[in-house]
């Protein structure tokens, strides 16, 4: 174990190395899809601070995992900060569980911090741990209505899943889905190179 600097915030964090051989707990894909109709421990639900239903994917992901069940579950939690996040069960969808993380957006100034994206993958990532989770679906965080750019939102998702990877012990495979080819194509490109 080392310690290295980050490139996004410049603060110390540990850095595994793998020695050859060595076996990676978690099998990291990019798919093309439909994440509400995804079945495995827990989807991603990019939700707002209030947790009301939203536009976008957390108006799909309400309406398909039945919105009066999903908004009475989430009525006690109140306001949540950006790249904090919860879980509740996932209802009707496929998926066990729904992890709600709020996703900064990119353009206000105070917002537009790369280490708040990536808050929100380590605060999933948590819950996964947390909660034992063998698979999980994790959409392009940030980069519909939130406008963060592709390349750098591909990044921040990659380095920061990357990042953790040893300490998902419980889990055998986490899936980033995107929603366009150009996800697709962007998100694919970055875990090779990262590999």
């Amino acid at each position: 174990m080392l310690w290295q600097r980050c490139d996004l915030c410049g603060k110390l964090k540990m850095k595994f190395e793998y020695g050859e051989g060595d076996v990676m707990p978690v099998r990291i894909n990019v798919v093309r899809g439909d994440i509400t109709v995804f079945e495995a421990d827990a989807i991603v639900n990019s939700a707002n601070r209030s947790l009301h239903k939203g536009s976008g994917l957390c108006k799909a992901i309400y309406e398909k995992a039945g919105e009066a069940e999903l908004t009475t579950a989430l009525q006690g939690y109140g306001e949540l900060a950006v790249g904090a996040a919860i879980i509740t069960s996932g209802f009707k969808l496929k998926a066990k569980h729904i992890i709600h993380t709020v996703t900064p957006k990119y353009l206000p100034i105070k917002e537009k911090n790369p280490c708040l994206l990536a808050q929100c993958y380590v605060s999933i990532l948590n819950l996964a741990i947390q909660n034992k989770l063998e698979s999980m679906a994790i959409p392009c965080l940030g980069v519909g209505h939130h406008m963060w750019p592709l390349e750098l939102a591909a990044g921040i998702a990659l380095d920061t899943i990357l990042w953790n990877r040893v300490k998902l012990a419980s889990m055998e495979n986490l899936s980033i889905v995107c929603f366009t080819n150009e996800q697709y194509d962007m998100y694919s490109q970055y875990l090779q190179k990262d590999r």
